[in-house]
């Protein structure tokens, strides 16, 4: 397996994020980010590869979104994806040592199919 496209359910903006962090005496972040990765392992197409990508790059971004975000907001919202597939054995890390090369994401409004989709290319 050399690369792969996800399809995934939209994260939350960095903001967002912060905003959990900061309810419920950061309980809600926790809360939020393990709706999300229920939401994102109905979207996986196939089981994670038997070893974990060692080194890996995003090479495509595309937000479906609400709103617009700024492209840094946009990257801060992989946060979320990219944790979970490290933690499911797609990836071994997410440090910068594994993660080579990573793309500027694209986005437009589309608020009835709102999500993202991410190319990943192992290395």
């Amino acid at each position: 397996m050399a690369d792969i496209t996800l399809d995934l359910p939209e994260p939350p903006s960095m903001n967002a994020m912060l905003g959990y962090a900061k309810a419920w005496k950061g309980r809600k972040y926790y809360v939020k980010q393990q709706e999300y990765r229920e939401e994102m392992e109905h979207c996986l197409p196939v089981p994670p590869p038997g070893v974990p990508w060692e080194q890996w790059a995003i090479d495509s971004v595309h937000f479906r979104l609400w709103g617009w975000r700024d492209p840094l907001e946009a990257l801060a919202g992989l946060k979320w994806p990219i944790d979970f597939l490290v933690d499911l054995g797609w990836l071994a890390e997410d440090d910068r040592n594994s993660l080579v090369g990573i793309c500027i994401p694209t986005q437009e409004i589309n608020r009835k199919n709102r999500g993202v989709t991410i190319t990943l290319r192992k290395v």
